[in-house]
């Protein structure tokens, strides 16, 4: 059993065919969606969504699939579109509300984790061919309870609610099981003992939308008096409850980048200040 159907998930089952593993696969998660694939040597959009970005999500989501359906017209994939929006991301999330971006992460995240992370055109083949030969099954369904017993481990799981229905339970047993749900970025703070003790000391929180850490002005930590901490900063994923998408290498880099801008800015303040204070006491002692 592998327990998550993204990225990592699709990794795992391909490196376990490269292997030559030939016995059956179940890959559970609460919705069933794979990653979808790539697109090659299309045009970019028209679109354009950092331009009067929407402040709601419905609107958003609206936005892009009239964008989508336009490309299509076009000639485009729906690629073009969502390449677009991860470009225009910081714009787009800047613009929604605090209630309006917990929306988003509640009912559309899932869908954009789908379409914007995507899986190379070899692993998908993979899955494709395992599906078409009954070796992949792909469930919708929440992990009931799970036990390790002398020879296997028992998993039970209670499938997705079907319109005028009742959820199924089912179980069995699998020799392994593989868990690729990702970073739980929810619950860093009990996860690390680092980020625990500056929590501890209320130099960081974790963020409204439970995606990482509290931060303000780019990347700088907030504490639990909803105030930045001095001189502690917070660069990659755990900002992206404040940047937005910030989990690809480019927006990673990016935010390296701001950040370091910051941390040199401050420095150079800092030493400004002890040049400007040392300055004083020469002229105090002439």
């Amino acid at each position: 059993m592998v327990i998550g159907s993204g990225l990592t998930s699709a990794d795992v089952i391909a490196s376990l065919d490269a292997k030559g593993f030939a016995g059956k696969i179940t890959c559970l998660s609460r919705r069933g969606l794979r990653s979808r694939g790539h697109a090659f040597g299309f045009a970019p959009t028209a679109a354009r969504f950092a331009e009067q970005p929407e402040t709601t999500a419905l609107g958003l989501l609206r936005r892009i699939r009239r964008a989508v359906r336009a490309d299509a017209d076009a000639g485009l994939p729906w690629q073009a579109v969502l390449d677009r929006v991860r470009i225009d991301g910081p714009a787009i999330w800047a613009a929604l509300p605090l209630a309006e971006r917990q929306k988003l992460v509640r009912k559309l995240r899932i869908w954009w984790d789908v379409h914007r992370f995507r899986i190379a055109p070899q692993i998908e083949a993979v899955l494709d061919r395992r599906i078409a030969e009954g070796s992949l099954t792909m469930l919708a369904a929440r992990l009931d309870h799970a036990e390790a017993r002398a020879n296997n481990i028992h998993i039970g799981w209670r499938t997705r609610r079907r319109e005028g229905g009742k959820p199924h339970h089912d179980s069995a047993n699998f020799d392994a099981v593989i868990v690729t749900t990702g970073p739980a970025h929810g619950g860093i703070l009990g996860a690390s003992p680092v980020l625990r003790d500056l929590a501890d000391a209320g130099l960081v929180r974790c963020d409204a939308l439970k995606l990482g850490l509290d931060v303000a002005n780019v990347a700088q930590a907030v504490g639990l008096g909803g105030k930045p901490s001095a001189g502690l900063y917070v660069a990659g994923p755990l900002a992206r409850g404040h940047i937005g998408e910030l989990m690809g290498i480019p927006e990673v880099t990016a935010h390296a980048e701001a950040t370091a801008a910051m941390v040199l800015a401050a420095i150079g303040q800092k030493r400004d200040g002890r040049t400007g204070a040392l300055d004083r006491q020469l002229d105090c002692s002439a």
